[in-house]
C-alpha cells in the first residue's frame, strides 16, 4: 500500500496555509478599504454592501480555517525535519513563528467572534483590526520563507536590501523577538479593550447625539436601489439608509 511522506504532507498543509491565509488578507485590506470609504466609484451602495458582507465572510472563514492547519503543517515539518527540527537554527527560528503565528490569528479571529460587527464601527477600531490580521499574516510569511531558505536555500524576502536576521541565529534576535512579544501582547489586551472601546463610544453617541439618528420606527420617505431613505432632522440635508423593509437601524450617508 502507497503511503505518503511526511516531507510531502507537510508541503501540501503549508501550501494550504499560505493560500488560505493570502486570501484571508486581500479580503481584509479590501474590506477595510471599504468600510471607511464612504462612497466608492463606480458600484451603488446596495453592492457595496453586498461587498462587505462577501469579504467579511471570506477573511472570517479563511482565518479561522488557517489556523486549523497550521499546527498540522507544524507537526508534519517536525516530523519531517528527522531531528534537525531541535538543531537547525532555521527550523527553530520556524517553530517559534509559527507559534507566534498561532496566536496572533486566534487574537485576530477571537476579536471578530467575540465583538462582531463593532470592530468596524469606528475609523480606529477598524484600523487596529486590520492591523492586527495583516501582521498575523506577516508571521505567517516568515514562516513561509524560512521554509524556502531551508529546502531550497532563497526566499522572496532575499530581494530586501537587508537582512531580516533570522536564518543565522538559533533563536530569532532579540529585536525581533521583543518586537513580536510586544506587538503579541497589544494583541491580546485589544481583546479586552475593545468592549470598553465599543461602550465608551456608545455612552458619547447616546449621551451627545440623542437626536441624531432617526429612531427604527420611522416611516422611509424615499425607495431606491433596494433601500429606503429619510431626512433626519426633518428638513436638513442629512439624509439616513436602510435596506427596504429590514426595520434595521438607519446608517448616514
Amino acid at each position: 500500500m502507497a503511503t505518503i511522506s511526511a516531507g510531502t504532507f507537510h508541503v501540501i498543509h503549508t501550501e494550504l496555509v499560505v493560500g488560505i491565509l493570502s486570501l484571508a488578507a486581500i479580503s481584509l485590506v479590501l474590506l477595510c478599504v471599504l468600510r471607511l470609504s464612504p462612497k466608492v466609484p463606480f458600484i451603488t451602495l446596495e453592492q457595496k454592501e453586498r461587498l462587505v458582507k462577501a469579504f467579511d465572510n471570506t477573511q472570517m472563514v479563511s482565518s479561522s480555517f488557517g489556523l486549523i492547519f497550521i499546527p498540522i503543517a507544524m507537526v508534519s515539518g517536525i516530523i519531517a525535519s528527522e531531528g534537525e527540527a531541535t538543531t537547525n537554527p532555521i527550523l527553530l527560528n520556524k517553530i517559534i513563528l509559527s507559534s507566534i503565528s498561532i496566536g496572533a490569528w486566534l487574537a485576530f479571529v477571537v476579536a471578530r467572534f467575540r465583538h462582531g460587527d463593532s470592530v468596524w464601527e469606528t475609523k480606529g477600531m477598524a484600523i487596529v483590526h486590520t492591523i492586527n490580521g495583516l501582521f498575523a499574516y506577516f508571521i505567517t510569511t516568515l514562516v513561509a520563507t524560512l521554509g524556502g531558505k531551508y529546502t531550497r536555500n532563497e526566499s522572496l524576502y532575499d530581494l530586501l536590501p537587508f537582512s531580516l536576521g533570522i536564518y543565522e541565529a538559533i533563536i530569532a534576535p532579540s529585536w525581533l523577538n521583543i518586537l513580536l512579544i510586544f506587538i503579541g501582547v497589544i494583541s491580546i489586551i485589544m481583546l479586552f479593550l475593545l468592549p470598553k472601546l465599543v461602550e465608551v463610544d456608545n455612552t458619547l453617541e447616546s449621551v451627545e447625539h440623542i437626536d441624531s439618528i432617526p429612531p427604527i420606527s420611522l416611516s422611509a420617505s424615499k425607495f431606491s436601489d433596494g433601500f429606503e431613505w429619510v431626512t433626519w432632522p426633518e428638513g436638513s440635508s442629512e439624509f439616513y439608509y436602510r435596506l427596504e423593509g429590514s426595520n434595521d437601524h438607519w446608517k448616514k450617508h
